[in-house]
């Protein structure tokens, strides 16, 4: 903006300087730690920054620091490594998780003491858009834990999508205790970019694109597909 040196002389300026040479020195801000741990709720939507979103049961969070609204706020603000809790509600996002090591797990709300809601499971999902995965994996060691993943035809195809190159070798997916429903009007071939060949969706799809140095390891346990 237009700086006012008149107005800031005004605040600091002592009797003894002259206002015309007074010099105010600003020191850099101090970078909050990067979370490790972090919650997501969708019903945390609209809560200001910096403000508890859950005050009435007291665990001290803070949004925009360790208390989101969406996943893909979560990815974006944590650490490599970090657990990010998704508590029971819809969330409606394409999903990019590109840091290593994070793992993603669904966190029952009503019975944790994290702001309790109506809902009973953590969905994701899509109703806009076309032919997208809702979560697209851009990493290594991702763990996917205990999510409800809702492929609504057209806006959504695949529900994890990985896909290692050449020159990004991701590996080391798991995906566990969770559930994929397929919903919605099929379309052919809707899902080809995803595997490499015709299908109208998919639950999970791993496909590697070129010549990559080793088969990705690809962890798949205890989840359901309805």
């Amino acid at each position: 903006g237009t700086a006012v040196p008149s107005v800031i002389e005004t605040v600091v300026f002592h009797t003894v300087d002259d206002s015309q040479y007074t010099q105010v020195f600003f020191t850099p801000a101090v970078p909050a730690p990067v979370p490790t741990v972090v919650y997501v709720n969708d019903d945390w939507a609209g809560t200001g920054l910096g403000t508890d979103p859950d005050a009435v049961y007291g665990n001290g969070n803070v949004f925009g620091v360790d208390a989101f609204a969406t996943i893909q706020d979560a990815v974006n603000a944590v650490a490599v490594g970090a657990t990010i809790y998704v508590l029971n509600g819809t969330y409606d996002e394409a999903v990019l998780v590109n840091k290593d090591n994070l793992t993603i797990e669904y966190l029952n709300s009503m019975a944790e003491p994290v702001d309790p809601n109506s809902a009973t499971e953590a969905i994701v999902t899509r109703t806009t858009g076309l032919g997208q995965a809702l979560v697209t994996v851009e990493a290594s060691g991702v763990t996917l834990d205990g999510l409800t993943y809702v492929v609504n035809q057209p806006f959504a195809v695949v529900g994890v999508y990985m896909g290692p190159t050449a020159v990004n070798a991701y590996d080391n997916l798991t995906v566990t205790n969770s559930e994929f429903r397929i919903i919605g009007p099929a379309t052919d071939n809707a899902a080809n970019a995803y595997i490499g060949f015709g299908t109208s969706s998919m639950a999970i799809a791993v496909n590697g694109q070129g010549t990559y140095p080793n088969n990705p390891t690809v962890t798949i346990t205890n989840n359901d597909i309805l």
